[in-house]
């Protein structure tokens, strides 16, 4: 009985792990992030942070931010995995917001949430250690060249 139980035991703390990893960058969730801004000949940023702000059902009408003091971009993006999508930006420049944008923000944000996933090995909802050039950046998916919020391109 009692190897029974060490093997339940076992096997319920995998299972808790499993879904404690998963808590983060999934849809149904809102993000802030944040890209260096690009210097020299290369117009790409460098570096991308981007932090989980939690289930948008969840944050109700206001939701606080952290916003860096250093030179850079921010943006905000979610999507519930349906019909609702989110996106605000620092640039100049913003789309204009279309139905036929829908399917190239949805599979951006997948490519985005699957990117981060890889790069957040301690799953706790803060990417420190993103590449804006990245094919799953945001930087690439959502923001990139002169076009800003493209929605992957």
């Amino acid at each position: 009985m009692k190897k029974f139980a060490g093997v339940l035991l076992a096997v319920f703390l995998i299972f808790f792990l499993f879904a404690q990893a998963n808590a983060y960058w999934e849809a149904g969730h809102l993000y802030q992030v944040y890209y260096t801004p690009a210097y020299g000949p290369s117009s790409t940023p460098t570096c991308e942070y981007a932090k989980d702000l939690g289930p948008i059902a969840s944050l109700g009408t206001s939701v606080a931010v952290d916003l860096p003091t250093v030179d850079g971009s921010v943006g905000f993006f979610g999507y519930d995995g349906s019909t609702e999508y989110y996106f605000a930006t620092t640039e100049l420049l913003a789309p204009k917001a279309n139905k036929n944008m829908a399917s190239g923000f949805s599979a951006g944000f997948n490519q985005i949430m699957t990117y981060y996933s890889s790069l957040d090995t301690d799953a706790d909802g803060i990417l420190n250690n993103g590449v804006a050039g990245n094919s799953g950046s945001y930087w690439v998916r959502m923001n990139s060249s002169t076009t800003p919020g493209q929605y992957a391109g």
